[in-house]
């Protein structure tokens, strides 16, 4: 099928393990761009988003296009809680909001994406699409594209290979560009491999990754091609995506674990910082607890090398899934209890407590409802857990989602999953009793948070985030408009987020408001400075008895050097 101009409508994905929900650029939407370019590196391949087409930018772009991909996310299956108590399903459009957008273009549309593996049954004659792509959308594009293909020919069930991922990701990475979080505030996702590697175990009765019959690993030198692509074009953030971080060329053991591979780790992390030194960020996306739990050792050598190369504020999912035992073994989940707590307690000890400004390492706990064997007592062992740690300040918090079973998974045909009484009040436990605790804890009034953006004005102030998985979303006082990347300096803990202020403050511009924030900035304080405005730190710290407060709040302002 020749197609001179492709449209990739990217109506993100939230599912576990593929990172696509703004400021992320997923890998398939990439890849998809990148077959195309394979077949024609002349063709146009325009890339949309939902923010996009209801804003009308890309409207004139969109004419006479010959062919559509629409990736998209189901909101259903997004988390409802998060850490922050942030939510992202607004994020995650109504497939009917964003087809109206695209139905006026008279071409073949193609959709794909975790809303056609869920909904392929009712997909087709519910949007008028002519395919429903339930394996890869990028193979899928690769078949129809040859020139001899017709719709009617191409298999939508086709899935890439290792060599496919090779082929598509150096081309695909041009598609940034486009993105609009382009170049600074936009994180691409990386994939190290597909599949799961302690699948000899069964595997978990509701992951979709069990279709991936065999894990493949990306070698370290295609991963580090593709990142250096990347950073290239001027992206500045990664995530490395994979189910499990920690089993990156890991083996198969005869008791259904993973033997690890810290030197193959290690390899790719130094690799980064090779190949991509003007890189921002660099952050991984998931851990299976168990694998810590069995290997700690080894977890102990990764966690070092993800601590020496990575950035700071890395907090990457934990795939607890539950803390009750029962539902444990029922599901086949990742870890029972007792090996979720001793993987978050090899992590909290290994990458230790010394920190300036947020942590460099907290796991994020997921939580997943709607399994065979829950009850009221599943509620209360995971509320249990993990408000003792975040108390202790051992993870970041907690993403809890109720499960949209994936069909051929062997939870999908199940009819005896009982709901949890009022999960709502006990999602609302989680967002106060665990989320809110772990967010006050994150940084002290004083402390610097870097590569932080603006992304949503309010009456006064900005909401802005850090870069990264579960990032920590903030409200932000005297913030920018958000194209570029912020340092902020945290002032308090308000309503279950941080509160801040951006950095440096200028002495002689400063308003009463933004000093009212500042720790020990009492009102006599506050008359004093705008009576004076002292540029030096000298003359500030003289109003205060107590150097140590004084020099606390000094740390805001940007003074004249002496």
């Amino acid at each position: 099928m020749k197609a001179d101009k492709v449209l990739v409508v990217d109506g993100f994905n939230d599912q576990t393990f593929g990172l696509g929900v703004p400021p992320f650029l997923a890998v398939e939407p990439r890849s998809t761009a990148g077959a195309c370019w394979l077949w024609a590196s002349k063709s146009r391949v325009i890339y949309a988003t939902i923010q996009d087409l209801r804003a009308g930018r890309k409207a004139s772009l969109l004419r006479d296009a010959d062919l559509v991909f629409v990736y998209a996310g189901v909101k259903e299956a997004s988390p409802e809680v998060r850490p922050s108590n942030f939510d992202a399903r607004d994020t995650i459009p109504e497939l009917q909001d964003l087809f109206d957008y695209i139905a006026y273009l008279d071409c073949p549309k193609i959709l794909a994406g975790p809303y056609a593996l869920l909904r392929a049954d009712t997909a087709k004659e519910r949007f008028g699409v002519d395919a429903v792509v339930t394996g890869d959308m990028s193979k899928y594009a690769w078949n129809l594209l040859d020139p001899d293909a017709s719709i009617d020919d191409v298999d939508p069930a086709v899935r890439r290979t290792q060599e496919d991922v090779s082929a598509f990701a150096l081309p695909g990475a041009g598609l940034l560009v486009q993105n609009p979080g382009y170049p600074d505030f936009l994180s691409c996702s990386v994939e190290l491999y597909r599949g799961c590697p302690s699948s000899s175990a069964g595997g978990c009765s509701f992951c979709h990754q069990r279709f991936y019959t065999t894990v493949q690993y990306r070698p370290v030198e295609d991963v580090l091609a593709e990142i250096s692509k990347i950073s290239e074009l001027g992206c500045q953030n990664i995530v490395l995506e994979s189910p499990c971080f920690f089993s990156y060329f890991s083996t198969p053991t005869e008791d259904g674990g993973v033997q690890l591979d810290p030197a193959a780790i290690e390899k790719l992390l130094e690799g980064i910082g090779r190949v991509a030194p003007e890189l921002r960020s660099v952050h991984i996306s998931s851990i299976n607890p168990r694998v810590v739990a069995d290997n700690p050792d080894d977890a102990k050598k990764i966690l070092t090398a993800v601590m020496k190369n990575c950035s700071s504020a890395n907090f990457p999912t934990l795939e607890v899934i539950t803390f009750d035992d029962e539902v444990h073994l029922q599901n086949n989940t990742p870890a029972s209890s007792e090996q979720s707590r001793q993987a978050i307690e090899i992590m909290a000890e290994a990458a230790g407590s010394a920190r300036a400004g947020l942590p460099s390492f907290l796991p994020t706990v997921e939580l997943v409802y709607g399994l065979a064997a829950e009850n009221e007592e599943t509620a209360t062992r995971n509320l249990e857990q993990l408000s003792e740690m975040a108390e202790r300040g051992l993870i970041r918090g907690v993403t809890a989602r109720r499960l949209v079973p994936v069909p051929g998974t062997p939870i999908y045909k199940r009819d005896d999953i009982a709901q949890i009484p009022d999960l709502e009040g006990h999602m609302n436990a989680l967002r106060e009793r665990v989320n809110s605790t772990c967010e006050s804890k994150l940084a002290r009034p004083g402390e610097l948070i870097d590569n932080v953006f603006a992304y949503a004005s309010l009456d006064g102030s900005s909401l802005a985030q850090t870069v990264g998985i579960n990032p920590v979303h903030l409200v932000v006082y005297g913030s920018s408009d958000g194209k570029s990347s912020q340092d902020v300096r945290v002032t308090g803990f308000s309503d279950s987020r941080l509160e801040a202020v951006v950095q440096p403050l200028e002495p002689r511009t400063v308003s009463r408001d933004i000093l009212r924030l500042l720790p020990g900035m009492t009102e006599d304080r506050i008359d004093m400075f705008m009576k004076f405005r002292p540029e030096r730190e000298d003359e500030f710290l003289q109003l205060f008895e107590d150097p140590v407060e004084g020099r606390r709040a000094a740390s805001f302002f940007e003074f004249k050097k002496e």
